[in-house]
Formats: structure tokens, sequence, C-alpha cells
């Protein structure tokens, strides 16, 4: 449902950071394009991760923020 995938967004020193999280799991496709698309995506601990359309999406958030 809609209501389980959510979209957290702050601006870091100047940077756009958008946290997308879901209850259950979801395909990065489902989220708004702008929220992820050609932005540097991290893992909750700070990682770089590679993410695409099909990157899974749960309840361990994922930072995609402004390059």
């Amino acid at each position: 449902s809609k209501n389980s995938a959510f979209v957290g967004r702050f601006i870091k020193a100047g940077k756009r950071i958008d946290v997308l999280w879901s209850k259950k799991p979801v395909a990065l496709k489902n989220f708004p394009a702008e929220s992820w698309k050609s932005r540097a995506a991290f893992d909750m601990m700070g990682n770089p991760i590679s993410a695409n359309d099909a990157t899974v999406v749960d309840s361990n958030p994922l930072y995609f923020v402004m390059r």
C-alpha cells in the first residue's frame, strides 16, 4: 500500500538529501525519480551503494544526496 513507503527530505550543507524507507520491501522504481535518480546513494551506515530501479527499499533507510 501507499502508506508503507516514505520519503524524508532535508538540507545539509546546501545539498538536498532524501531518505527513503518502507515498512514492506518495495523496488526503488516505485519512488518518485526526483528523490533518487542521478544522486549519490548511501546505506544508513554511510557506506556508498549502487542504486538502480530494482534496488529494494525496506525498513533500513537509504540516503540519496544531491551531487
